[in-house]
């Protein structure tokens, strides 16, 4: 018994022990024991949230075209790549940089979406025909009676979609024309033959003079002995023939390259391709011909343009995608050059690569004219994650020294950020700056949901510390020095 009694005495004091120890590790963090330091993980891109365009909605003409530009949100997403695309091309296409351009009248859906995260944004674009602007032709004409001649109407612009027309004469005693302009001589006089579009009801006339005996042409000339024109361009020749009241009036026009320039009935002359061409015209009555040399050249470059702005993390990569105007500008080739390539490189075909942390400018030029755009690239480095104070503390001190205003972009995996100061010292997580290197802190991105009093105890420099926005989070009355 008496045995007994001492065994029971021996486990309650080792027990008490026990209780005792775990006590001490509860209150005391384990004695001087030293915390394993929680290596940081691997810092994390910055992801998008979300895409705009400039306008929700464009109208335009056949042949026209539109430059959206797209925002990103946030600026700083790392990686801003986007595609673009058209849910019906037959009426608008859309290029990589996001200029639409009109095909035939039609509506059509552009979509934008970001590479990461497939964020979208649209712009509905409705495609019109284009409209009716003028009409001409012959102002005068000569008819022996009985004679006929066939008008020819040139509607502007010449891609106007509707070009139907209707015929009137005021004096059809003297003059008829049939549905498609061709004038027949009843009997000597003057009638006036009007032409009318059908888009616009844009008008021309032309005064006819019937005669009862023919008068021969004796010579031809043009307005212009020569033109230059940009591939796209047009140019109205007029022809007067001589004697001014020579009885047909009836010419032909040709084009010695059609590839370069083609000519209309009417002596409208279009430019296709760079190049040379002649423009000959030709009268029905005595075969008597003049020229016009016609030099055609390439669209020149106007202007270059590119996003402003964009925000690279070390080591990320973005295309920047040149705007160049007119788009039917003939050379599209351009240059790149960075500013500052210790910052960041760019590629032959405008893949920005990101070096180290700091600013770069990233210019294109155009080949043709040298028209530059820039855009300014902001890098920062990974934002290294912490989950415990001390590993967050023993990185920022072995930072260098800095006399000016220093941020440093961490974050904290942690619930709470600083406890309340006792008699004993300070309890639970404060982040302390012995060494003085704190200027500004940027905690936004930080998971922690609750700051103590004390959190930045002895934090002298520490101007500045922006936190995460949590409804949990409880507030702080001052940085405690």
């Amino acid at each position: 018994m008496k045995n007994l009694r001492k065994l029971f005495v021996i486990i309650s004091i080792a027990a008490i022990i026990v209780c005792v120890m775990a006590a001490c590790d509860l209150l005391g963090g384990g004695g001087n024991k030293p915390a394993t330091p929680t290596a940081p993980t691997t810092p994390g891109n910055v992801t998008v949230t979300g895409v705009s365009l400039n306008k929700p909605s464009v109208n335009l003409l056949v042949g026209g075209s539109e430059a959206l530009t797209p925002t990103i949100t946030p600026s700083n997403a790392t990686n801003q790549n986007l595609t673009w695309t058209s849910s019906n091309t037959s009426a608008a296409t859309v290029s990589a940089g996001g200029l639409v351009t009109a095909v035939a009248a039609g509506t059509t859906t552009i979509t934008v979406k970001t590479v990461d995260g497939d964020k979208t944004a649209s712009c509905t674009v409705t495609v019109n025909p284009v409209p009716v602007s003028g009409v001409s032709m012959k102002s005068s004409t000569y008819l022996v009676t009985g004679g006929t001649e066939t008008l020819v109407p040139t509607i502007t612009p010449p891609n106007a979609a509707n070009k139907n027309v209707t015929w009137n004469s005021d004096n059809t005693g003297v003059a008829t024309v049939s549905a498609n302009g061709t004038v027949t001589a009843v009997a000597a006089g003057t009638a006036n033959i009007t032409v009318k579009t059908v888009d616009g009801n844009k008008t021309a006339a032309c005064s006819v003079n019937v005669v009862t005996s023919a008068v021969a042409v004796t010579g031809v000339s043009l307005n212009k002995s020569s033109v230059n024109l940009l591939v796209g361009g047009t140019e109205a020749l007029t022809a007067a023939i001589t004697p001014s009241n020579a009885t047909n009036q009836n010419l032909t026009w040709t084009s010695s390259n059609d590839s370069a320039a083609t000519v209309s009935a009417g002596g409208l002359v279009t430019a296709v391709a760079a190049g040379t061409t002649t423009i000959t015209v030709k009268t029905v009555d005595g075969d008597k011909t003049t020229s016009c040399a016609v030099t055609v050249n390439s669209v020149p470059v106007s202007g270059v343009s590119l996003k402003s702005s964009t925000s690279l993390i070390v080591g990320g990569t973005e295309t920047l995608v040149p705007v160049i105007t007119p788009p039917n500008a003939a050379n599209q080739n351009v240059t790149w050059a960075s500013n500052n390539d210790s910052v960041a490189t760019v590629s032959a075909g405008g893949v920005v690569t990101a070096v180290a942390a700091g600013t770069a400018t990233i210019t294109v030029t155009t080949v043709d004219g040298n028209k530059t755009a820039s855009c300014i690239v902001t890098v920062t480095a990974s934002i290294p994650t912490f989950t415990s104070i001390a590993d967050m503390a023993s990185w920022m001190k072995n930072q260098p020294a800095n006399s000016v205003a220093t941020t440093y972009n961490v974050k904290l995996n942690v619930n709470n950020l600083g406890g309340s100061s006792t008699s004993s010292g300070t309890a639970g997580n404060v982040l302390r700056d012995n060494s003085n290197k704190y200027v500004s802190l940027d905690l936004s991105g930080s998971t922690f949901t609750s700051i103590g009093k004390d959190a930045f105890y002895q934090c002298y420099r520490l101007t500045s510390v922006t936190i995460p926005d949590k409804r949990k989070m409880t507030h702080f009355t001052q940085l405690q020095g």
